[in-house]
């Protein structure tokens, strides 16, 4: 595939933020600037952003089973930050006006003690396990900007910001480096009603495995993790839509539960 030129780049940036600006659900990317790479993704992301963003509170990956990441053709999940206002404590009340189509899901996150930097060399699964202080059950209240919602596909969804919404910090996951965090029994819940159990084998992302291979992949473009940093690291259930008034909740047996309420918007 063709990579985009400099001048279709900042066509597909000058496109969302006319588009934006509407506050409307976005249309398709034109065909003319359309991204159908995650590198080219990446580089609309990257000059979509103002110098105040520098330093995100976090990260994401999303797509980030090993079906998900083999079905993309990519060598590693896509990833995106996550800046001042994302990051909430559960229980959380989100303004439901501002999500276009919002699906919950729920997550295993990562809240780093040391930091990630840019390096010459990878990194080791012993350094990203080193690295981190705490696990915790999150839900990642996913916002596809598109009128079309995901059938954009994924370099659309990832050149305009990844689908970020919030993410509701939950209990710690206390006995987490004992654990094999790819069987942590979890439930979705909508309403009270539950909707969602934990996805299994190749469908369900190693949050681990996740962290390490964002930590390389962040890393080899001149970028780091740091101290503090939250990194949530893809579904361990089924992600499921969610409307304004509707409550959701993670719960994990052993764990504790983690909830997000969207309110009606007005």
């Amino acid at each position: 595939m063709a990579q985009l030129t400099d001048d279709q780049v900042a066509n597909a940036v000058a496109f969302l933020a006319r588009a934006r600006a509407s506050e409307a659900p976005l249309p398709a990317f034109p065909e003319d600037c359309r991204p159908t790479t995650i590198d080219d993704a990446y580089r609309i992301a990257q000059a979509t952003r103002s110098p105040a963003d520098e330093r995100p509170d976090g990260w994401k990956a999303g797509a980030s089973s090993p079906a998900q990441v083999r079905d993309a053709g990519l060598a590693t999940p896509p990833v995106a930050p996550l800046f001042a206002g994302v990051l909430r404590a559960s229980p959380a009340d989100l303004d439901g006006a501002k999500y276009h189509r919002c699906v919950i899901e729920a997550e295993v996150a990562f809240r780093l003690a040391a930091g990630l930097p840019a390096r010459a060399g990878p990194y080791t699964m012993a350094e990203v396990r080193d690295a981190v202080g705490d696990a915790h059950l999150v839900i990642e209240a996913v916002n596809f900007p598109f009128a079309d919602g995901p059938a954009v596909g994924l370099p659309s969804i990832v050149a305009s910001g990844f689908a970020v919404g919030n993410l509701i910090i939950g209990p710690t996951i206390d006995d987490w480096a004992a654990r094999d965090l790819r069987t942590l029994d979890v439930e979705l819940l909508i309403d009270g009603e539950r909707v969602a159990r934990g996805l299994q084998g190749d469908a369900r992302c190693d949050p681990l495995g996740v962290l390490l291979a964002m930590a390389n992949d962040l890393s080899a473009r001149g970028f780091g993790l740091e101290a503090g940093q939250v990194v949530t690291t893809g579904a361990a259930a089924a992600p499921t839509p969610a409307r304004p008034g509707q409550t959701a909740a993670v719960r994990s047996a052993g764990v504790g539960e983690v909830v997000a309420r969207l309110s009606a918007g007005g």
